[in-house]
């Protein structure tokens, strides 16, 4: 086993020598019985004390991620993306990473993200990984899609993150949980030119959009200069309707009514420099 400067105690040293030399990654709440032939007090006794000193990271009760390698002094802590790849794969969950990780990654903000946001097929509700906050959002597999595999640093595991039109297009579909109204709209802005950004923005808001995120879009991108083919695929999807929303939601201010869109629109195009 690796020397490290920690100070382990005999089940500590034996458990890292077996975790180690079969190249354990995680272990379940009753391995170590039946590997080391301690009891199960002994196991949870164990398995606790490690979790304390930061020597293993409890996923969920009864899922444990154990280190590769002890670094050399102080706590292990793994990536938030190796955390979530790791337990997703135990509960063989479908995936993908969004909210401000995923603006993070592609650059779409430069703010440190707090917490870290995931589509999923099994979890729901905030949990406290390692210390570190994390949000699951259960959707059904069918809401899933538009993302891409990403490696996870100084590891051999990948990730699965929004792509940046899936990205964008969170922003706008999930604006009350991530708060990125009217700032999605800037993103788009600065990216008109880009395009395969926008085929695939078009895309994500006609397969996976509901009627607020369609007429939204499909407004905005009219605004931005593109022409009914550009936006067709948006437009054929929605039914016409004499409700209207507002292109900002909570934004005090009038603004005309797209009649064709269903939107009262609340910015224009050249207000987005200065937000």
């Amino acid at each position: 086993m690796q020397k490290t400067g920690w100070r382990l105690g005999p089940l500590e040293a034996k458990f890292f020598s077996w975790a180690q030399m079969r190249r354990i990654q995680v272990v379940r709440t009753g391995d170590i019985v039946r590997a080391m032939a301690i009891t199960p007090q002994q196991e949870a006794d164990l398995l606790k004390n490690m979790r304390r000193n930061g020597r293993v990271v409890q996923l969920q009760r009864g899922i444990y991620l154990v280190p590769p390698r002890l670094p050399p002094g102080g706590k292990w802590m793994p990536s938030p993306l190796l955390m979530v790849a790791i337990l997703m794969r135990e509960l063989e969950a479908k995936y993908q990473i969004t909210g401000p990780a995923a603006f993070n990654f592609h650059d779409l903000s430069t703010q440190v993200a707090i917490e870290t946001c995931v589509y999923n097929t099994s979890l729901s509700g905030r949990r406290v990984i390692a210390g570190l906050p994390f949000i699951f959002i259960k959707v059904s597999p069918e809401h899933l899609g538009g993302e891409q595999s990403v490696e996870i640093h100084g590891t051999d595991e990948k990730a699965m993150i929004s792509s940046l039109p899936r990205t964008v297009f969170d922003a706008i579909y999930d604006y009350s949980r991530f708060g990125t109204l009217p700032q999605a709209y800037v993103w788009i802005s600065r990216r008109r030119k880009e395009k395969d950004f926008i085929r695939g923005l078009v895309k994500m808001v006609c397969q996976f959009g509901n009627m607020g995120a369609r007429r939204r879009v499909g407004c905005w991108l009219e605004i931005l200069g593109f022409d009914s083919r550009q936006v067709s695929c948006i437009l054929k999807s929605i039914s016409p309707t004499k409700a209207v929303i507002p292109l900002v939601p909570g934004k005090v201010g009038k603004g005309k009514v797209d009649s064709r869109w269903g939107v009262l629109v609340n910015l224009e195009a050249n207000d987005v420099e200065k937000i």
